[in-house]
């Protein structure tokens, strides 16, 4: 909550008036009794809540010297969303990177997150947690998880997208400082809380949120702030993939020329995945086709546990010096599951295409293959990230042009894989088929194989359609109840991944600065 009072008192005319003498005399002898009543009777108009958080954000931009955002809770957990990622994702000029459906990290200006710099209460952090291979992976990079805090935890963001002698070097793209509660920002006691839940018809879960805020204030001489935020519930999210996509080559030729330069080679290293000549369908007219490494359907699911809780001392003996002790922990617990229906094309030289069809970019658009790898896969991870951080920070104005800020400070960061467990089923000499155009049946591709010719489509859907014939070879004529059939009979699969694997990520910081301002 921000506070702005605004004193209503005489104007510089009437002043003038009063100065000068051109008021009767009565009133000259009056006016410092005048006075004392106006004094007394003052007009004070407070602007708080949401109008007073855009107020006090635009004077921290017009105050900055570079390019500075600044977004400010009305009130204590009141951040415009619930995830601070997402929050900063509503500033131009940054972009998130999400792991079920929440944010995890920023860029600036299309600089990735390992170029942001990112600091607590002004000391440089760092925060690792795991996310799904999908998203990135666990993070071991010097970039910054977002999902790991909860956003009631913190009353101010400032995002520094220009350089500047007071910032720490390391933001090439930018920095960004997260402010959590301090006593000073609110007067005499104050104690506030919020408590919400959501539902989703996806999982079926109610998701419970809480957060309490209690805070004291003595005279902005001395004061205490304590705050607690807990959330649990569950993210699901569900769609389809490709593994990136990869280029058909079979004219590659070892230490040869690209074909930009007048040669035949669209890698810079021999293929590992090759389409096989199959009727109308010959290395000529297949080389230099996409196609996807590992089309899929995928579900997503991730259980999160996470609690963030801050404390905070205040202490101004003068009205010259002040000091600020913050102490933050912050929690993130993930159950999380994948399941995966997919054909790996990827490394896989004996591919038979046996009905295509391009784009005018030489990408298969829609295409039936047999001779392919059907595989069932599951994957379940726990981990738990864990962050402190105390900072102990003070300020001194040692007189009107002289100031000095001092900062001592000790941050850690922890994340803990014990189990990373993949488990997949494989069924081989299989025939799939997928469309990126929805103009084109995946299944009528599988029935009507034997590589004619390669026909003509377009790339007009991001959710691609699917027709699988576990263990099947082609030429076969299914109607959708029969390929449902074969995908489920178990006969059709064997083992064909088992994985378990753990993961540990340490971070410490340890800061000591001393700032002078003239």
């Amino acid at each position: 909550m921000t506070t702005s009072t605004h004193n209503f008192k005489l104007s510089k005319l009437m002043t003038n008036l009063i100065l000068s003498g051109a008021l009767t005399s009565g009133l000259a002898y009056a006016a410092p009794q005048d006075e004392a009543v106006a004094d007394d009777q003052l007009e004070v108009i407070e602007v708080k809540g949401f109008r007073g958080s855009i107020n006090a954000a635009l004077m921290s931009k017009r105050e900055a010297v570079g390019t500075r955002e600044t977004i400010i809770a009305e009130d204590i957990g009141k951040f415009p969303d619930l995830n601070v990622a997402d929050s900063l994702s509503r500033v131009p000029g940054i972009s998130i990177e999400e792991d079920a459906g929440e944010g995890r990290q920023i860029t600036i200006r299309g600089l990735g997150s390992r170029y942001v710099k990112t600091t607590i209460n002004g000391m440089e952090s760092a925060s690792a947690g795991a996310a799904t291979d999908a998203a990135g992976g666990s993070n071991t990079s010097r970039a910054f998880d977002f999902n790991v805090f909860a956003s009631e935890l913190f009353t101010q963001i400032d995002i520094n997208k220009t350089v500047s002698a007071e910032l720490e070097d390391g933001g090439i793209s930018g920095n960004v400082n997260l402010q959590t509660a301090r006593p000073f920002q609110y007067d005499g006691f104050k104690g506030a809380y919020n408590v919400n839940a959501r539902y989703s018809d996806v999982d079926e879960d109610v998701s419970p949120r809480a957060s309490f805020m209690l805070s004291n204030n003595w005279d902005n001489k001395f004061g205490v702030l304590a705050s607690i935020a807990y959330s649990d519930g569950t993210v699901q999210s569900e769609g389809s993939s490709t593994g990136r996509w990869t280029v058909n080559n079979p004219s590659f030729v070892e230490d040869g020329l690209p074909v930009g330069q007048g040669g035949s080679n669209y890698l810079t290293v021999a293929p590992k995945t090759l389409l096989m000549p199959n009727g109308n369908y010959t290395n000529e007219n297949l080389d230099g086709l996409y196609l996807p490494r590992i089309p899929r359907y995928s579900l997503y699911s991730k259980q999160q546990k996470r609690l963030g809780a801050t404390i905070a001392f205040q202490y101004a003996p003068t009205d010259d010096l002040s000091f600020n002790l913050d102490v933050l922990h912050a929690s993130l617990d993930n159950d999380s599951e994948e399941y995966h229906y997919e054909v790996l094309l990827r490394d896989q030289k004996d591919i038979v295409p046996e009905n295509i069809y391009v784009d005018a970019n030489n990408t298969i658009v829609a295409g039936a293959y047999s001779n392919s790898i059907i595989r069932s896969e599951t994957r379940r991870d726990s981990s738990e990230s864990t962050f402190d951080q105390v900072s102990f920070t003070g300020n001194w104005f040692i007189n009107d042009r002289f100031k000095m800020n001092f900062l001592i400070g000790h941050g850690k960061s922890d994340l803990d894989i014990p189990n990373m467990t993949t488990f997949a089923l494989d069924s081989n000499q299989s025939t799939v088929a997928y469309s990126f155009d929805s103009n084109i049946d995946p299944l009528s591709l599988i029935n009507n194989p034997g590589g004619q010719a390669i026909g003509s489509g377009e790339l007009n859907t991001n959710m691609p359609s699917f027709a699988f014939a576990a263990g099947q070879a082609p030429g076969g004529n299914y109607s959708k109840d029969e390929i449902a059939s074969v995908m489920t009979d178990p006969s059709n699969y064997t083992a064909g991944l088992v994985r378990n694997r753990s993961q540990t990520i340490e971070s410490e910081n340890k800061t000591i600065r001393v700032d002078f301002t003239y």
